[in-house]
């Protein structure tokens, strides 16, 4: 009878270490699968993929300029990227573990006869996009066919920063801003370290971030602002806020910066403080 309760009590521990084990073990892989996922997440998002095939043809990488290639934000779901000639500019969508989709994918409308580029057929690749594979360092997009329409090399964003200095409001849309509050502040946004922004509207302060490619684009993110209420300022701050929001280049030329829309027009200009 002893022998037998031995018996049964080494049965019911080894059965029990058994369960442990094989919960660690799986605690184990869900932890792995976890960590493959933020790696393929964080490889996908927040860095830029350089065309190098589009359709079954090979693309060849321009010594001189940028290449065409799109960057998907890590902070939200904004695409941005060259096209050969015009920026670009939309949304994305992903859902599960590879469907990508691309929204309201539109470009600035530079006319670049003397380049031959691909930018119909690369637009036309993102806005059939259903699903992609990442395999090392290449992501390869796909249709509903499941077909390969375009594939990309994976490339480190470069971090590239503005002077670093203040830039007073001179006009919005083409009409002279005078502004000056009772505190002495006048209009204005600073480019700061680590490419961050700050700046006064008129009543409140806001801050955000910036992005800069080789072709003079700019993209502003994360704009936030404080909400006090000022009822006795005219000036629309709402107007001077959404220059950030719609800029996608910009020019500097004798200490005056001018931003402009995805249609080359002047939303703002600046002179340096």
């Amino acid at each position: 009878m002893k022998k037998l309760s031995f018996i049964l009590c080494s049965l019911i521990l080894m059965t029990a270490c058994q369960e442990n084990t094989d919960k660690s073990d799986k605690k184990s892989e869900d932890k792995k699968n976890v960590e493959a996922e933020k790696q393929k997440s964080d490889m996908l998002m927040g860095s830029i993929w350089a065309l190098s095939k589009l359709n079954g043809e090979k693309i060849e990488a321009s010594n001189e300029g940028e290449p065409v290639h799109f960057m998907l934000n890590k902070d939200g779901s904004k695409v941005s990227g060259y096209a050969g000639c015009n920026q670009i500019m939309g949304s994305y969508e992903t859902s599960g573990d590879t469907e990508l989709k691309f929204r309201d994918i539109a470009s600035t409308r530079r006319s670049c006869p003397d380049q031959n580029n691909n930018e119909k057929d690369f637009l036309e690749a993102l806005r059939n996009t259903t699903s992609y594979k990442l395999d090392g360092k290449k992501l390869s997009l796909l249709n509903a066919d499941d077909k390969t329409i375009a594939v990309f090399d994976h490339k480190k964003p470069e971090t590239r920063e503005m002077e670093l200095g203040k830039w007073e409001l001179k006009s919005l849309k083409g009409e002279s801003v005078e502004f000056e509050s009772k505190e002495g502040n006048k209009l204005h946004f600073e480019f700061m370290k680590d490419n961050k922004i700050a700046g006064f509207s008129g009543c409140n302060t806001f801050s955000g971030t910036y992005s800069l490619n080789k072709d003079k684009g700019i993209e502003f993110s994360q704009m936030i602002s404080t909400l006090k209420a000022c009822p006795d300022v005219e000036f629309k701050e709402a107007i001077f806020l959404k220059v950030f929001e719609h800029s996608t280049s910009y020019t500097i030329e004798n200490d005056q910066l001018k931003l402009y829309n995805d249609n080359g027009k002047e939303l703002a200009s600046f002179t340096a403080l």
